[in-house]
């Protein structure tokens, strides 16, 4: 597929007098660039113009740079900021795909996860991973084809400020907010003030566009020209009307703006649910078959790292839900973790960063939802607040680095490992999923 030409790639950057070539992606790392793709040199906490000749190597088709390689033969596109490059690429690329219905996807977690579910639902152009920042969503649109029906753009925040300028980038005909909690509370300072940035999402939605919101979150003062959908409770436009345990999972029976619908989720956490049916109203607001996005939505698997299950030997199963952490989250993996049958539940529970001032009340809080969970193992620094109060039945111990935990599984045992990513229990979740690829024969 032709992504790219040097044309467009000129009319983008407002350049002119390239060599002519075709692009079949746009790429920000030389480590994952594939054949065929144009390099973006970006400046950050490594200067990607040092790898430059890397991604020729690779099979680049031309480069974005700011100081031009002269010993390197590959085309070089010089441009004042490599960054504004990128944002000037995807802004083409947004006004191309002239037939594509924009899907913004925020809010306090689910994210990724409702992302993952929209874009097996409407098999649709996506955000990578968790391409959700300054980088991330400019190149999410330059890797937009333009004959797209559909995107997929998941769009995050550390700072006041940061979501509206991305929701303009992707001009949405439908903006997500999966729910509102307390990440990243020590930068943004009351749940109010992030209340208030998530919902600035709207700022970008497309006139006659549609804001997809819990059943309870406070949306006074969104604009008139935009209409608020809500999911979840009893009266939301897409609400649960059933739902059984399955297997690892869900089966739910739901009404989704007038449509009676049956579908499965693949997650052992019942919050999954609700970024389910946050997915599926999201689809039919994007012109998308009810129940045919149902039935895709059966085959949506768990992402790596936000509460997919492995099964290990001797009986041991892991809720891997490693990813990140906030308060919030934190207590729908505990509840996922005691709603399980167990011989014993074993939790191994990282910092939750970023909450500022508040973070070891927040940590400390989270004692009552241990409540049902046999063995808590804490790790990092802010999460010791949260072993000393424990009652002694449940201390499993604490541990200031990941590689320093030592567990003694048990047939029967279910085990939940999360944390925000920085304190780097995926590194732990890799050592114990070797038991289950045979590579490993002892307990971790």
């Amino acid at each position: 597929m032709i992504l790219w030409t040097s044309a467009e790639v000129e009319q983008a950057l407002d350049v002119f007098g390239l060599p002519a070539f075709q692009a079949s992606g746009v790429s920000i790392d030389s480590r994952t660039l594939q054949k065929g793709d144009i390099f973006i040199a970006l400046t950050g906490q490594t200067d990607g113009h040092a790898y430059v000749q890397a991604a020729s190597d690779k099979g680049a088709v031309a480069a974005i740079v700011s100081k031009a390689n002269p010993a390197c033969k590959l085309p070089q596109v010089l441009v004042p900021d490599t960054q504004k490059a990128l944002e000037q690429l995807g802004q083409f690329a947004r006004k191309r795909a002239v037939h594509l219905a924009a899907i913004a996807v925020t809010g306090s977690s689910g994210k990724t996860s409702t992302k993952e579910m929209l874009a097996t639902t409407l098999k649709a152009h996506k955000s990578v991973a968790s391409y959700n920042n300054h980088f991330g969503v400019p190149l999410t649109l330059a890797r937009t084809p333009a004959d797209a029906q559909y995107g997929i753009y998941e769009v995050g925040m550390n700072h006041a400020g940061e979501i509206a300028p991305l929701s303009k980038q992707i001009q949405p005909y439908v903006a997500v907010i999966t729910n509102v909690g307390t990440a990243h509370l020590g930068n943004l300072g009351s749940l109010e003030n992030i209340l208030s940035e998530k919902l600035s999402i709207e700022d970008g939605l497309v006139k006659g566009g549609y804001l997809v919101v819990p059943h309870d979150l406070i949306t006074a003062g969104v604009r008139e020209d935009i209409t608020v959908k809500r999911f979840g409770g009893v009266k939301g436009d897409a609400r649960v009307t059933e739902v059984l345990p399955q297997g690892d999972g869900w089966k739910v029976w739901a009404h989704v703006e007038g449509h009676d619908v049956v579908f499965d989720v693949h997650h052992p956490g019942v919050h999954q649910v609700t970024n389910a049916l946050a997915a599926l109203l999201a689809a039919s607001l994007a012109g998308a078959d009810v129940a045919e996005s149902a039935m895709r939505l059966s085959r949506a698997e768990a992402v790596v790292g936000r509460g997919n299950v492995h099964h290990l030997p001797g009986g041991v199963t892991l809720i891997d839900d490693s990813y990140n952490a906030n308060p919030h989250s934190m207590r729908a993996a505990l509840e996922t973790l005691i709603r399980r049958p167990a011989n014993r539940r074993i939790a191994v529970l990282g910092d939750m960063l970023e909450l500022g001032e508040h973070s070891i009340a927040y940590h400390r809080a989270l004692a009552d939802a241990c409540m049902g969970v046999d063995t808590v193992i804490t790790v990092g620094t802010h999460s010791k607040a949260l072993q000393d109060a424990l009652p002694d039945s449940q201390k499993g111990g604490h541990f200031n680095k990941q590689e320093d935990v030592r567990l003694s599984l048990q047939g029967g045992d279910t085990l939940l490992v999360k944390g925000s990513n920085g304190i780097g229990l995926s590194k732990l979740v890799a050592r114990l999923t070797q038991l289950q690829n045979g590579t490993h024969k002892h307990a971790v």
